[in-house]
């Protein structure tokens, strides 16, 4: 993966370590995720328009996956701290 930009890489092991396909790494939301305190985890529910099987699916992030997903999250608050929107502007991964 080394041949790929730092955020394609990111993208790519996202979608390695969750299960998903590409088409939905790219759309993913902030708003699908879900926190599951149990598990101290938080997990994407891909609603059934979005997903190729017509059905809500659920994605569960392994510890890379949630590395990434953090690693995002801190991006976008530094973000929203400078007055951007990063929700709005900023794709999840």
């Amino acid at each position: 993966m080394t041949h790929l930009p730092a955020h394609l890489q990111r993208m790519v092991l996202f979608a390695l370590n969750c299960g998903a396909r590409d088409d939905n790494v790219c759309k993913l939301q902030w708003a699908w995720e879900r926190k599951v305190p149990e598990l101290n985890r938080s997990v994407f529910v891909v609603p059934a328009a979005e997903f190729k099987g017509k059905r809500p699916h659920v994605l569960v992030l392994n510890d890379v996956a949630a590395r990434i997903r953090s690693e995002k999250s801190r991006r976008n608050s530094r973000r929203k701290t400078n007055g951007l929107d990063a929700e709005a502007s900023n794709p999840l991964i």
